[in-house]
């Protein structure tokens, strides 16, 4: 059953007065629909921060490596965790991160691609693209900014037709702040044939 991320109010409300505006409940429960019918079993979430608690509190079962660049900000992630009860494996730094990338190519089932850092968010879209296995998804936050726009969307025709974007500016990825996301399937390889 798809989780109805309205029951996270209280908790978004509260990270919201701590810490300022996160991703938007519309973008959660969006988040949540498409972790629902990919049930991941590996999820790297980049930028800590309320997808942090989202995703261990929506996917028990999977591995969720919460990634930052802002070591205050990774404190803050694993604070609101532990006072929400949920676990705090896997934080880590961007830089522990990027040395395992070899080791991840093809294999990660999801990821939520929103650094802090805009810069290193734009350096890392190739990256993230070539973790992400094939039916695997990425959802690129911030998708409204054009700089960022059009960076995933040359990143993604870098890769020879192997994503397909599933939505832009869909009304299921709208909130009401007027952001939006691109939800990123990759194509299954054997399919392309």
């Amino acid at each position: 059953m798809i989780f109805d991320v309205s029951k996270l109010k209280f908790q978004y409300d509260k990270y919201s007065e701590i810490n300022g505006a996160p991703i938007s409940l519309e973008e959660s429960q969006h988040i949540s629909n498409v972790i629902y019918e990919l049930q991941p079993k590996l999820i790297l979430d980049l930028g800590s921060g309320w997808s942090s608690f989202l995703f261990r509190e929506i996917c028990k079962d999977s591995k969720i490596i919460s990634v930052d660049t802002n070591k205050s900000w990774l404190k803050k992630s694993i604070q609101f965790c532990i006072e929400q009860n949920v676990e705090i494996d896997n934080f880590m730094s961007w830089d522990v991160l990027s040395e395992m990338h070899s080791s991840l190519i093809d294999k990660v089932d999801f990821v939520f691609h929103d650094m802090g850092d805009r810069k290193l968010r734009e350096k890392t879209t190739k990256w993230v693209l070539d973790v992400v296995r094939p039916n695997g998804y990425v959802i690129f936050d911030d998708m409204h900014k054009n700089d960022l726009k059009n960076n995933v969307q040359n990143a993604i025709n870098s890769h020879k037709n192997k994503f397909e974007i599933l939505d832009l500016e869909s009304k299921t990825a709208l909130d009401k702040q007027g952001r939006w996301c691109w939800t990123v399937k990759r194509k299954d390889e054997l399919c392309d044939v």
